[in-house]
């Protein structure tokens, strides 16, 4: 996909963003949403072919993976930003 600059780009963007929001508790679906598809395109779009890290493999993408669709699945804990906004309905 051409210009490569600009997908690189748009997948630091996304995976740094999710981190934060992650990290914070603030709007975890979302920031685990950008994480899992940041992880998604990287294990079909690299790492593919093997699946032991030691031979760049899929094993460290496809468990970050797992964590961010838990982590959408689930929402924020009982100490994040969101709980906390959420309490009063």
């Amino acid at each position: 996909m051409r210009p490569a600059w600009l997908w690189m780009g748009a997948a630091a963007f996304a995976e740094l963003i999710g981190g934060i929001l992650v990290l914070l508790g603030f709007f975890t679906r979302v920031g685990a949403f950008f994480i899992a598809t940041t992880m998604l395109t990287a294990i079909i779009g690299v790492h593919w072919p093997n699946f032991f890290a030691n031979n760049n493999g899929l094993e460290y993408p496809v468990a970050l993976l797992a964590m961010a669709v838990a982590l959408l699945i689930s929402g924020g804990g009982q100490l994040s930003i969101d709980k906390a906004l959420t309490r009063g309905r």
